[in-house]
């Protein structure tokens, strides 16, 4: 049986200052990453043999409650078998072509990239 840590509160987690990944308790796997760019949360998970880890997002807007709920319900996809990392993989595909089609749509947003590469350029 998996040696499973005792879920550490959010006081505890602002204790931290260590870099690297501390494992939080409460979900297996779920890890907060600690370094000088600030803290994130990762899971880490094995699918089909291979060990394998997920951003979850940045600890400034992902709370341990929300954080913990992400990791258990990536968890019950694991069990459907269902990869994490390819339903982000699927999700950016399908943000950058919504984001495509807006762009060629709408003249409007192509007129304020227009505008904003010009006001970086200079």
């Amino acid at each position: 049986m998996a040696n499973l840590k005792s879920p550490l509160s959010v006081k505890e987690l602002e204790q931290l200052r260590d870099q690297g990944l501390h494992a939080v308790g409460g979900v297996p796997g779920l890890l907060l990453k600690v370094s000088s760019g600030g803290r994130s949360w990762i899971y880490r998970y094995t699918f089909e043999g291979l060990r394998k880890k997920v951003g979850l997002g940045p600890l400034t807007t992902l709370g341990l409650r929300e954080a913990r709920e992400l990791a258990r319900d990536l968890s019950l996809k694991i069990r459907e078998g269902i990869d994490p990392c390819e339903i982000k993989k699927v999700e950016s595909v399908e943000t950058r072509s919504s984001l495509s089609a807006h762009q060629g749509v709408d003249s409007n947003h192509r007129e304020c990239r227009q505008l904003t590469s010009l006001y970086r350029s200079n």
